[in-house]
């Protein structure tokens, strides 16, 4: 209740007067706002909300990622950086970035982010990982430098990431324009904290200490089991194409100069003894027989001539022996047109499989005396034929082993032993004119089987040689390959 105040009239009254004012109560301030304190209220309520909004956030992650993602995006808004990096430790003193705020993906050999490689590693050199740091980027390069001129926040905060036991696993960077404050740095400490425990919490601290252990002892490790690797003894062996053929094939060759006319069997087909194979275009011969005959009738008539008138006529004596040579030799002419006429018709001499390509081929085609068309092999009898190029020729011993691999059956190798090599390399135009050593084998009896045994299979050999060093092994190409280009 207000109390009244009257002017004193004289001193005593004045006196009273002075005593009640000094007794009166006085107003509240307390209850006094101005408005510039409710504006900071408010803010510092939503800074308040602000972390708790991250901290729940960071509590809430399922994995590793969407945490570094809350590093480096949500803590925007309460510590005000333009930008923001998380590097993870993967070495004693060596560090890979992971994150960058705003960039869904980082391209690591980006100029950009080998310059901040090259500010890390001279960072963690000049003031070590284990306490934070506020620096301007200055420090480290002059303004001359186009990496300063081109980045716009020069302004740099580094803070260590630690486990409960102080070991570093992670480095966060924040970056801006102007200097830092106590002001800035202040929340990143706390929320720092909060991701750090919640990364602990939710990696676990032996599986984050794994991938942060220096990673030089397993390269060393790995460079000495190499090295030791190098000197294991493997054998030396070559890949090379391969085909069952006949082991002791009939050669069917052409008997005389001519065209064939038919062929009367069919490729793979099996004969006997006498059937007919083939048959030549026979009317140039027997025109010639016919011609022969004749000319050994006018021979023999002649000496018939010659030996009535030479009982009267000495004469006729030196002509009969003339007359009687000429009928010899159109007597042989004639044996030899009826030969050519009898080979005519080429027939086997053994029974087997008939081997050639296939009729057409040899229908209406002329052939040369000596000249293969077919074989007459065993199906019983097979060998092995492998092709080895000379560009991957090695030292061949009789007795060598080979697998076998058929193209229609890779996962059962037939076993094999090297009986012969060529010494020589020749040009097969089936093998697209490859220099390449002729190579026979045999195979071992026990691993055929009748469809291992079909005429014409084809695959790869691989066959075994004297015992080399696995380095060798490996680089023998590359070796070869560089002392051509070289010539030493």
């Amino acid at each position: 209740m207000e109390e009244k105040i009257t002017r004193p009239n004289t001193q005593q009254d004045a006196k009273e007067v002075k005593r009640q004012l000094k007794e009166s109560p006085k107003p509240p301030t307390s209850r006094i706002r101005s408005s510039g304190s409710s504006q900071a209220d408010a803010q510092e309520m939503a800074f308040k909300d602000n972390i708790l909004k991250i901290e729940r956030e960071a509590r809430q992650a399922e994995s590793d990622k969407e945490l570094i993602y809350q590093m480096v995006n949500s803590t925007r808004a309460l510590i005000k950086f333009r930008q923001a990096m998380y590097f993870k430790r993967v070495g004693k003193k060596r560090f890979k970035i992971v994150s960058v705020s705003s960039l869904s993906a980082i391209e690591t050999n980006s100029l950009f982010i080998r310059w901040l490689d090259n500010i890390i590693k001279m960072w963690v050199k000049d003031k070590g990982f284990e306490k934070a740091d506020a620096f301007n980027i200055g420090r480290y390069f002059s303004k001359e430098e186009l990496e300063i001129n081109a980045y716009p926040f020069p302004e740099f905060v580094i803070a260590p990431l630690k486990l409960r036991d102080d070991s570093v696993f992670g480095l966060l960077i924040f970056t801006k324009e102007d200097p830092w404050t106590n002001a800035n740095l202040g929340p990143a400490t706390r929320i720092i904290e909060t991701f750090c425990h919640a990364y602990e919490a939710l990696i676990g601290p032996a599986k984050i200490k794994r991938k942060t252990k220096s990673k030089a002892f397993i390269g060393w490790g790995i460079a000495a089991i190499i090295a030791l690797a190098a000197f294991i003894p493997v054998p030396l062996t070559a890949l090379a194409p391969g085909e069952v053929v006949a082991q002791e094939p009939v050669v069917v060759s052409a008997p005389i100069d001519g065209v064939i006319d038919e062929i009367e069997v069919a490729p793979n087909s099996f004969v006997k003894n006498g059937d007919l194979l083939f048959k030549y275009t026979a009317t140039d011969l027997r025109n010639r027989v016919a011609l022969a005959a004749k000319e050994v009738e006018v021979s023999s008539a002649r000496l018939q001539q010659f030996q009535r008138s030479a009982f009267s006529d000495a004469n006729s004596n030196r002509e009969l022996v003339i007359a009687k040579s000429e009928l010899d030799l159109k007597s042989a002419e004639y044996e030899y047109a009826l030969d050519l006429l009898s080979k005519a018709e080429v027939k086997a001499n053994s029974d087997g499989l008939i081997i050639f390509s296939d009729k057409d081929d040899w229908t209406g085609r002329p052939v040369s005396t000596g000249e293969r068309i077919m074989r007459i092999a065993d199906p019983e009898m097979v060998r092995l034929k492998i092709d080895l190029p000379v560009s991957d020729a090695i030292v061949l011993e009789e007795g060598a082993r080979i697998k076998f691999f058929l193209d229609s059956d890779p996962l059962n190798p037939l076993e094999a032993t090297l009986v012969s090599a060529s010494y020589h390399a020749t040009s097969d135009k089936a093998q697209g004119d490859v220099l390449s050593y002729k190579v026979n084998a045999k195979f071992e009896e026990q691993d055929l089987s009748p469809e291992h045994k079909r005429i014409g299979l084809r695959g790869t050999a691989q066959i075994f040689g004297e015992k080399v060093t696995l380095a060798f092994f490996v680089f023998r190409k590359p070796l070869a390959k560089i002392r051509q280009w070289t010539g030493y």
